[in-house]
């Protein structure tokens, strides 16, 4: 199985295409309230999230994917992302 992250060129620090929002928005410290009904996004929100997300990793970032086929939920993923990149680091596992 496949998975699409977005890998630092300098640490190698890896983030998966699920968190990518998150993680970007999290980093420039924004946070937006939903204003949709229900609690949701509005498309102009989306869109906005999406911007920003595109450039905080327009730079010093690269798309990839890493193929693990041993990887049952979310959790284990972490899990071996986090060693990857202490191999990578550190080169320990």
């Amino acid at each position: 199985m496949k998975y699409k992250v977005y890998r630092h060129i300098h640490t190698n620090e890896e983030v998966f295409e699920e968190d990518w929002e998150q993680y970007a928005l999290e980093k420039l410290g924004i946070k937006i309230e939903p204003k949709g009904k229900e609690g949701t996004y509005t498309t102009e929100q989306l869109e906005i999230m999406e911007e920003f997300t595109d450039w905080y990793f327009s730079d010093n970032w690269i798309q990839d994917e890493v193929e693990d086929d041993s990887v049952c939920d979310a959790g284990e993923l972490e899990d071996i992302i986090y060693e990857r990149n202490l191999e990578r680091k550190w080169g320990i596992a």
